[in-house]
């Protein structure tokens, strides 16, 4: 464990019948973070190298996002106060854990989800040689907070992207809009829309970035 206290803490799950260099992988995070790992039971008809992610950050997302502009997210240290955040050595893990599943399952990180003190940020599909995708997520939030939240009069507490619209989904009290949690997809894909949802999941809306526009999550 690194002597620098890093205020994030991981989280994750994996097919553990399908993946190789786990436990190299584990090793490697537990030289920076406090980290629990485990495998699950995946059905026999997965793909393999299925992998879900949580990272705590000790920080309000908003603060934080005041005092730290993120450049592509190769996070050697960031400080905040007395805290300190780094997210390189994760990055750098999965990396190397992608590259070892190359030839034989391929890594898919299905879902990464940041939850800060004050709003969850959910990431479906993302692939290692595309990670900085989370830093624009995380810009394109700070800027827009003000918009969207005065708009809906409520503050956000949960952001969902990339999202898939699934018509067949039609029963009241199910949403349409699905997270989309398959990899491969263009950058531009989760700047489409997002699911939001506001004050402790009082409400929840689909935020078309482009339009500034609003429809409802939950239309049934």
């Amino acid at each position: 464990m690194t002597a620098t206290r890093n205020e994030i803490i991981i989280e994750f799950e994996f097919n553990g019948r399908e993946i190789d260099g786990i436990e190299d992988f584990k090793e490697e995070l537990n030289q920076s973070y406090l980290v629990q790992g485990r495998s699950i039971y995946i059905p026999a008809f997965s793909e393999g190298g299925e992998t879900w992610f949580t990272i705590f950050i000790n920080s309000s997302f908003f603060e934080f996002a005041k005092d730290v502009v993120v450049y592509g997210f190769a996070w050697d240290l960031l400080k905040k106060g007395t805290k300190n955040y780094f997210l390189k050595p994760l990055f750098s893990a999965l990396t190397k854990l992608n590259e070892t599943n190359k030839d034989s399952y391929k890594l898919r990180i299905k879902r990464m989800k940041f939850q800060f003190d004050d709003i969850t940020i959910i990431v479906g599909g993302i692939e290692p040689h595309r990670i900085s995708v989370i830093s624009k997520i995380f810009n394109e939030l700070a800027k827009r907070k003000n918009q969207i939240e005065g708009k809906i009069e409520l503050p956000i507490n949960k952001i969902e992207t990339p999202i898939l619209y699934n018509p067949s989904i039609d029963k009241k009290g199910y949403s349409p809009y699905i997270l989309d949690t398959e990899s491969g997809q263009e950058i531009d894909y989760y700047f489409d829309n997002w699911k939001i949802w506001f004050m402790d999941d009082r409400e929840c809306k689909i935020y078309y970035l482009k339009e500034k526009t609003f429809k409802e999550a939950y239309p049934n």
